[in-house]
């Protein structure tokens, strides 16, 4: 074994029998490294990527790669999902010098975490055109041991670049931002299958969510109508699971037919959240049927018994990816009589030699993904089908689950499960979000500070900037549709540790962590597989500031966004988690106040008011009920506030006048 069997992290478990000489990210590591005068080698994944399983059956594995690694480097392996400062560091570094990145990062650096090389994916061999692990390493030790000037040029070039990379540059966001983002939106409009590129595609919700708050302030009908046919297409796509639910990560080919089959858990919940707002916006039954779907999924497979959520599971089972998913067209005309053989031969094509295509070498290889060629919503005979299906399926063996527990993709699913709730009228979601507060509280907060990672009993790993932020987040959407005070106190507290924690006061944004064992502090800005931590952070300043009316946060907020404007202005497609909340600063975060000294007769007509308030979602309110100093009652009565851009009309205790002022305002 090497030095990773007591490690907590699936990933890093995953390769303790390995004969490479692997160390977890250590100060023992790089100090082995000077010791030695060896070069670093340092492989970061996570334990549900296929292209990683590859990479270490194929080289890690084998013990002619292992030792020539062993000989030259010292090498450490990270997982991305607990170190996320570390992942962004050198992804960045890959991207600068590649011009790509991805899963498994290959980095090679000096004993000072000084990259001088950058990859993803060796084989063994070398190809016409891809070097082999088995060259690559002689090569590197060779400009190691016999060109270091050059090497150590290259890797001061490299810190000089992530240096200037991390120069924050103050700019106004431009008043065509919105159309902008919405132009260029149009132009990659996939018309044909939905999305906003040809392959690979993802799912993208911030983009999605953008544009449905696009359409909601400006009411244009092409916002909506690229939200609903994407939506519709992932829904009846392979890269959705039709049997057993749940969203798969991405898509390898144009059509959403082909996926990469591992599912996690930060797209289940923005999905949820995106999926919820389209069926408020458009009462589309299917996207109902979907959120409870993704939220049975989630309840049955990424749950933990006291709540939280579980970060993923494989793509592959039995040494193949997506194995547990796929169909021989034999194997459904044994288990289905005639007529359910028919129906789902013609409902899915499937054929004998398989709709499933082999990345490697696109052929079909007999196997079938089911993705139908219509919207099956009410369908009862494919749902006693599906359930049959399911039950032959839960006889195979299971994609491996990776059961850590991560702060902040569980704020993020705290916030879906929220939103669903309202949307969907069901507080079974509402309860859900609650019990993952409660877990969090349980294992994840220690003397008023946040970690990281819970797994098997054991909770570490100091928060970062992402744990922060995504839980306040959560916390924020959550009290929004329970109305419960304690939701917004922690959010306050959390917001405020998070600026205290990690806010540059010199350059303005947040840091995404605050190691030590880093080569430079970094922040981020662009908005990925899940949004920008800084993106969340403005969106939670701008909230709390309007909530409690506190100016220091709303300046924060404006801060915040003004350090990423150049770039937002130039490539707003990548920055639409920012520009979802910025439409919400631009329309001015219409506030309601509710003063809190309510009777049992006043709580009945707040609950009717609540009920006529959910018909305004579609303008950016945030309720609350909160007694802050100069919100008063008027004759012990609730009172009602409307503020707008920080000022408030005359107080009313009027039920009905408030609905008016509401009417006025939007009609």
């Amino acid at each position: 074994m090497n030095r990773l069997s007591e490690e907590s992290s699936p990933y890093l478990l995953q390769h303790t029998d390995n004969p490479v000489h692997w160390y977890a990210w250590s100060e023992e590591a790089f100090e082995e490294a000077k010791k030695q005068d060896k070069p670093i080698f340092l492989s970061i994944g996570y334990s549900t990527c296929h292209w990683c399983h590859v990479m270490a059956h194929e080289s890690f594995e084998n013990s002619v790669v292992a030792n020539l690694m062993n000989e030259a480097f010292i090498n450490i392996k990270v997982d991305r999902e607990e170190r996320p400062d570390i992942d962004q560091l050198y992804m960045t570094v890959c991207q600068m010098m590649t011009g790509a990145g991805g899963w498994p990062l290959t980095i090679v650096m000096t004993p000072d975490k000084e990259p001088f090389f950058a990859g993803t994916y060796f084989p063994v061999n070398s190809s016409p055109h891809r070097i082999g692990m088995k060259d690559l390493i002689v090569s590197l030790s060779e400009a190691w041991n016999e060109k270091r000037g050059v090497v150590i040029n290259e890797t001061q070039k490299i810190v000089r670049s992530l240096q200037l990379v991390s120069k924050d540059s103050c700019e106004e966001v431009s008043k065509d931002v919105f159309d902008n983002a919405f132009h260029a939106f149009v132009s990659h409009y996939d018309k044909e299958y939905g999305g906003f590129s040809k392959a690979p595609k993802f799912p993208s919700s911030h983009q999605l969510d953008f544009l449905m708050a696009y359409y909601q302030s400006t009411g244009k009908e092409d916002a909506i109508n690229m939200v609903t046919h994407t939506l519709d297409a992932m829904f009846l796509g392979g890269i959705y699971d039709q049997v057993g639910y749940g969203f798969h990560r991405y898509s390898t080919d144009q059509e959403w037919h082909l996926p990469h089959f591992e599912k996690m858990l930060y797209d289940q919940a923005q999905l949820i959240m995106t999926y919820s707002t389209a069926y408020h916006i458009t009462k589309n039954k299917q996207y109902k049927d979907c959120v409870n779907q993704c939220v049975s999924y989630i309840s049955e497979r990424l749950l933990h018994s006291e709540g939280g959520g579980f970060s993923a599971e494989d793509a592959d089972s039995e040494g193949e990816e997506g194995t547990f998913y796929i169909w021989k067209y034999s194997e459904l005309e044994r288990l289905l009589n005639k007529e359910e053989f028919d129906y789902v031969v013609k409902t899915f094509k499937i054929t004998k030699e398989g709709n499933f295509i082999d990345e490697g070498s696109r052929k079909t290889i007999g196997e079938n993904i089911l993705n139908p060629e219509y919207s099956l919503v009410d369908d009862k005979l494919w749902e006693s089908i599906r359930q049959r299906l399911k039950v032959e399926r839960e006889k195979r063996v299971a994609p491996g689950l990776d059961d850590k527990i991560l702060t902040d993709w569980n704020g993020l699913l705290i916030a879906g499960l929220a939103k669903a709730g309202q949307a969907l009228n069901n507080d079974s979601y509402i309860q859900k979000a609650k019990d993952i507060v409660l877990f969090i509280e349980k294992y994840l907060e220690k003397n008023d500070k946040l970690y990281h990672r819970f797994r098997e009993g054991k909770s570490g790993i100091e928060a970062t900037m992402f744990d922060y932020h995504f839980y306040v987040y959560g916390l924020i959407e959550l009290y929004q549709v329970s109305n419960n005070e304690r939701y917004l106190k922690k959010a306050l507290k959390y917001n405020e540790a998070a600026a205290k924690l990690f806010w540059d006061t010199d350059k303005k944004g947040y840091f995404i962590s605050q190691s030590k064992d880093l080569l430079v502090k970094q922040k981020d800005s662009y908005d990925g597989a899940i949004p920008a931590g800084n993106a969340v952070g403005f969106f939670n300043d701008l909230k709390l500031s309007h909530i409690t009316h506190d100016a220091e946060r709303f300046v924060r907020a404006k801060e915040g966004i003004e350090r990423v404007a150049g770039d937002m202005n130039r490539y707003p497609m990548g920055y639409t988690f920012w520009l979802k909340a910025y439409v919400d600063l631009n329309n001015g975060l219409p506030t309601l106040v509710i003063t809190e000294d309510l009777t049992i007769d006043q709580q009945v007509e707040i609950d009717k008011f609540t009920g006529i308030l959910i018909q305004y979602m579609n303008t950016p309110y945030l309720k609350t009920v909160l007694t802050t100093k100069g919100f008063k009652s008027i004759n012990d009565q609730a009172t009602f506030y409307y503020c707008h851009n920080f000022v408030c009309e005359k107080p009313t205790s009027d039920f009905d006048q408030i609905i008016s002022l509401l009417e006025s305002k939007h009609h």
